[in-house]
Parts: structure tokens; C-alpha cells; sequence
């Protein structure tokens, strides 16, 4: 699901440059984030963390976005 949003077309008016660049950081290095008798990998879990908040940002502008075409479009018969 996360690679989906990385395609260039599929967010490319939703999401940034360092915003896809952190996506990509997530997605394709493997991170710990947690290490035995060391604790939690902070950085890793900041970076999580980041992207969780990016997907959850962009599936709600491209709700609203959706929506907001389809209100447009019913619009366009009452007048």
C-alpha cells in the first residue's frame, strides 16, 4: 500500500518531495526498532512514526479531494 503511494502519479499533488523521500526511507531500508538489550531504535520508530502521519494525511485529502469532485459535479445540474 505504501509503495502504491510512492508512483508518481498516484500523489504527486498530495505529497512532497521529503515527504516521499521518507516514505521510501520506511518502506525500503529495514529498520530496527527494537534491539535486544539496547531498547528502542528512537530514529527508527521517529521515522515510522512520520510516515504513519503522511499516509494518514494524504488518505484524508484524497477523500476530501473525491468528494469535493463529486459535490462539483452534482453541482453542474442545478444550474
Amino acid at each position: 500500500m505504501i509503495r502504491k503511494l510512492l508512483e508518481p502519479s498516484t500523489t504527486d499533488d498530495l505529497i512532497t518531495a521529503d515527504q516521499k523521500r521518507k516514505l521510501s526511507t520506511d518502506v525500503n531500508e529495514k529498520l530496527n526498532y527494537f534491539i535486544i538489550k539496547r531498547g528502542f531504535g528512537n530514529e527508527a520508530l521517529a521515522l515510522f512514526t512520520e510516515a504513519m502521519i503522511i499516509i494518514h494525511q494524504t488518505f484524508a485529502q484524497r477523500s476530501f479531494l473525491a468528494k469535493k469532485a463529486l459535490l462539483n459535479w452534482q453541482v453542474q445540474f442545478l444550474k
